[in-house]
Order: structure tokens, then sequence, then C-alpha cells
């Protein structure tokens, strides 16, 4: 996680408070939509490390993904997609972005997707953006990316 993630989207993140959510799980990767069109509309996309849970209580956490060379991977994959079944289709309660790129999002059934902070400066090798937002325009024909500053690149 780093620091530009909070600079460059933590702002714009209010805007999808209230908004229902359908998700798209790209192997421990999360997409979340916020509209219908998963292919152009607007989503947050969240890379690991991340744990998904309810209260205080851990369901599932990106480390925890099936291992694909496992006998058995779809049905490991598919048990470990289901853990997110309860959230499909409600709406984002809370969203709370800290400077050093911790994420929480707290959803209307109160289940809580979170990403660690990380202090590894933007020079570092091991330096990596966890989580971004993708806006896009109107008809959602011409995608729209944001810099830090809120200009279009």
């Amino acid at each position: 996680m780093s620091a530009n993630d909070y600079r460059r989207d933590g702002g714009k993140l209010h805007q999808w408070i209230g908004h229902p959510w359908s998700l798209t799980l790209a192997c421990n990767s999360i997409k979340l939509h916020r509209s219908e069109n998963r292919k152009k509309g607007d989503y947050l996309w969240i890379d690991p490390p991340w744990q998904f849970g309810i209260g205080q209580t851990l369901i599932t956490d990106s480390a925890s993904y099936p291992i694909p060379d496992e006998q058995q991977f779809q049905a490991f994959e598919q048990s470990w997609w289901e853990h997110f079944r309860p959230v499909l289709g409600s709406s984002v309660e809370s969203i709370r972005a800290q400077e050093d790129g911790e994420l929480d999002i707290i959803f209307s059934t109160g289940h809580r997707l979170h990403v660690p902070g990380d202090q590894t400066p933007g020079d570092h090798p091991d330096w990596y953006d966890h989580w971004y937002v993708r806006f896009s325009e109107g008809d959602h024909s011409s995608p729209t990316w944001i810099r830090s500053d809120n200009t279009p690149l």
C-alpha cells in the first residue's frame, strides 16, 4: 500500500457511499463496480493484501485464495467466492481512507473490507498501489482517469 492511493483517490471515495455495488473477483483481487455496467462503468480495484469480515470476525483474506495447482482447485475457488455472496447487491455504508493508503469499506450488511496501510516510499522496489478508483464519463464510452490533483489524464 502507498500514500499515493490516498492522495490520488481518497477524496473521491465519498461519492460512492449509498450506491449499490456489484463485485467481480479476479483471483485474489477485487473489483467493486458502482454501476451495472461491469465493462465500462465506475469501479474501485483492490489488490492484495486485504481482509474481509463482519464485526471483529475475519471471514477470508487475500492470502487464503486457493493455490491454482491444487487438486480440486475449481471447487476450492468456488467455495472461496461464496464468502462474498452476502454483500452482492448491498450498498456501501461508509468508506474511510487514511494517508498511508489504508482503506476500510463498510457495506450495508455490516461486512467490512479492509486494506492495510503501508509507509513504503514510492521509489522503493517493493512500492505498489493496492487500490485505485476509475470513473467513466456519461455514456460510459470514454473512461476518464483522474490525477491526484483531480485533473483528467
